[in-house]
């Protein structure tokens, strides 16, 4: 074990796990959900708003990186796709319209 590891980091599971597995399930769901078009499956409860697909697909791709080991190539991709989607996010409700609910 080097000095930058930590004596969890052995271990498969913990809470990162957890978190990686509620996003990818509620992920899968969701996007299930529009390929089949079942309205129930669209949303985290029924009743509430439908997830977008491409957000389904964004929580899909944080469960994945966050399931993948320390310091595989595929961490750094996705986690720059994701700040960049947020950064888009958050210039649409600044004003300026990019059309991301409409991919």
């Amino acid at each position: 074990m080097s000095s930058t590891d930590s004596p969890n980091d052995s271990k498969r599971g913990g809470p990162h796990m957890v978190c990686a597995a509620a996003a990818t399930g509620i992920a899968a769901v969701a996007l299930v959900g529009w390929v089949f078009g079942v309205e129930s499956l669209k949303s985290v409860f029924p009743g509430l708003t439908a997830m977008n697909p491409l957000t389904a697909l964004l929580f899909l791709t944080a469960g994945l990186a966050l399931a993948l080991p320390r310091g595989q190539a595929l961490i750094l991709p996705a986690g720059l796709l994701l700040g960049l989607m947020g950064l888009f996010r958050m210039i649409s409700y600044a004003g300026w319209d990019l059309g991301l609910d409409t991919l």
